[in-house]
């Protein structure tokens, strides 16, 4: 039931107002009539106005977003293009500091190299004089060597015919005190 007429009955209440009749005297209820209706005017032009104020605050609102949105593209391009060109030349400086190393890399392997082969030459120097030295020291002991072994082949040997001789001398004395014995016994 209290939905058909509704909540405070307000149809009702409606025709009761409009349709109650002021009497030619009655200059209150003319006036309540007169305050509703101008309360009523009021209140329609303040909702046109509200309704004209939204609609115009809704296309300020609509442009100040779209205003917004190309502000924060524009701020985003931009912060993409200065991002990418501090990327860029922090590969471009990166790059030279690598090529610059490499580079300097390069100059001390071939320092190296230069030392290197220097300090082999040298190397090689030293070790041909050494070989020289050694070489010559070798060949002075080898005829030292020999000459000693000379010296003692020939002392041997001059030992070995002093012995010899002596040997033959007392086979000699023994062979002739044999014969005189073989003499003294077929006497």
């Amino acid at each position: 039931m209290a939905i058909s007429s509704g909540q405070f009955n307000f149809q009702q209440i409606m025709d009761d107002f409009y349709g109650s009749k002021i009497e030619k005297d009655d200059d209150v209820g003319r006036a309540q009539k007169q305050a509703f209706q101008g309360n009523m005017i009021q209140s329609g032009f303040d909702s046109a106005l509200a309704q004209q104020m939204a609609t115009h605050n809704s296309a300020i609102a609509q442009e100040n977003m779209t205003h917004q949105a190309d502000l924060e593209q524009r701020n985003q391009s931009s912060n993409m293009e200065n991002e990418f060109n501090y990327g860029m030349q922090a590969m471009e400086a990166q790059f030279g500091y690598e090529n610059q190393f490499s580079n300097a890399q390069h100059d001390r392997d071939i320092g190296m190299l230069s030392a290197t082969g220097e300090q082999e030459r040298k190397n090689y120097s030293a070790k041909g004089q050494q070989d020289r030295l050694n070489t010559i020291a070798t060949g002075e002991q080898s005829r030292l060597s020999i000459a000693a072994k000379g010296d003692q082949d020939r002392l041997g040997q001059a030992e070995e015919g002093k012995q010899t001789r002596q040997t033959m001398q007392e086979a000699d004395k023994i062979k002739a005190n044999q014969s005189n014995r073989e003499s003294a016994r077929s006497r």
